[in-house]
């Protein structure tokens, strides 16, 4: 027997200056651009009509700003920003261009300065009991990065970092993509995941 506890919809940050110039971002902070904007519009539009009980964004500025855009149409909601759902810290890499480095001998290794992937996920766990703790079937709405949404893919299908990273290959999750879960809880207080949407941007296209 399982109980709904809250359904939580992530969503990666629009487009940023870092990603137009094909940078690698981490913790550095890049604004929006233009049409990292227009995506976050879009996004916020999507979910106007939906009732969010409380929205959770990176203190990055790609994330923060998308958060802003889509609390537009949620006046009451309060948002809250946190550094646990910050991008992966790529240390020293950090402002190269992704065609400056081989990112995949980092995909398992500490960038000098950065941090490995597993202390991204034990961030990213952290997070997800600190919801558990605290709502009971509220809708939580969550802005943050490829990264981290990576991460979560992981820890709500109980896969390997290999797996994460194997999962679209291209190494790329669209801007303003969607992720939607259902959280639940057994006997035995143990999480349990249904996945709702993967990587969704039909908002992009005329939604």
């Amino acid at each position: 027997m399982y109980k709904k506890i809250m359904r939580i919809i992530f969503i990666r940050h629009g487009e940023s200056v870092g990603n137009k110039k094909n940078i690698i971002q981490g913790h550095k902070d890049f604004a929006l651009t233009k049409k990292g904007r227009e995506q976050a519009q879009m996004v916020a539009e999507r979910f106007r009509n939906i009732k969010i009980d409380a929205i959770y964004s990176s203190d990055l500025k790609r994330a923060s700003q998308t958060a802003k855009i889509i609390k537009k149409f949620h006046k009451k909601t309060p948002i809250f920003f946190s550094k646990l759902l910050r991008e992966r810290n790529l240390g020293y890499l950090e402002g190269k261009r992704v065609d400056e480095v081989d990112l995949i001998k980092f995909r398992h290794r500490r960038p000098n300065g950065g941090e490995t992937p597993s202390e991204l996920k034990k961030r990213v766990e952290i997070f997800l009991n600190y919801l558990f703790k605290k709502y009971s079937t509220e809708t939580i709405l969550v802005v943050t990065h490829g990264g981290v949404i990576r991460m979560l893919y992981g820890i709500v299908n109980k896969k390997t970092i290999k797996e994460c990273y194997d999962y679209m290959p291209s190494g790329f999750l669209a801007n303003t993509c969607v992720f939607e879960l259902e959280a639940y809880i057994d006997k035995k207080k143990r999480k349990i995941f249904k996945t709702l949407r993967e990587n969704c941007t039909r908002h992009l296209n005329n939604f």
